[in-house]
């Protein structure tokens, strides 16, 4: 357990640099398609106003109402599958760094004594705790 504990440590550590950059990746585009949501409806709102000489409250009406939650998060299933591709992404990216990287780490990983459930285990765990990350985001 302790070993395992160590060993998710670890690999998280190594990897904070990649699941910074892909949070930050995540909110940033969150927010940009929240804005783009809002910026859109105001602008088809003030165009309505000037085209057909309204008033703001008749031009809402003819839009449909006012900009609903459901309608300013319209984005956000592409921003999920946005974030399944980094997930993969960040997955291949630790296969690519522990097997073909320069450094051969996980081969020093399993010359050492102790089972290799916690090895592939905290690689695991690592996975996961960036899955729950996002989806926290989200």
């Amino acid at each position: 357990m302790k070993r395992w504990l160590l060993l998710t440590n670890e690999e998280l550590k190594r990897s904070t640099k990649l699941l910074v950059l892909l949070i930050s990746g995540l909110i940033v585009a969150e927010i940009a398609s929240l804005l783009y949501q809002i910026y859109d409806y105001q602008s088809t709102i003030e165009k309505t106003m000037r085209i057909e000489q309204i008033s703001e409250m008749d031009a809402i009406a003819r839009a449909g109402g006012a900009l609903t939650f459901a309608q300013a998060t319209d984005f956000y299933d592409s921003i999920i599958v946005l974030a399944m591709g980094m997930i993969i992404l960040f997955a291949f990216w630790i296969w690519y760094r522990d097997w073909i990287g320069e450094t051969k780490y996980i081969y020093r990983l399993l010359l050492l004594p102790g089972s290799r459930r916690a090895i592939f285990g905290s690689k695991m765990t690592a996975l996961l705790l960036v899955v729950t990350s996002l989806i926290g985001i989200q």
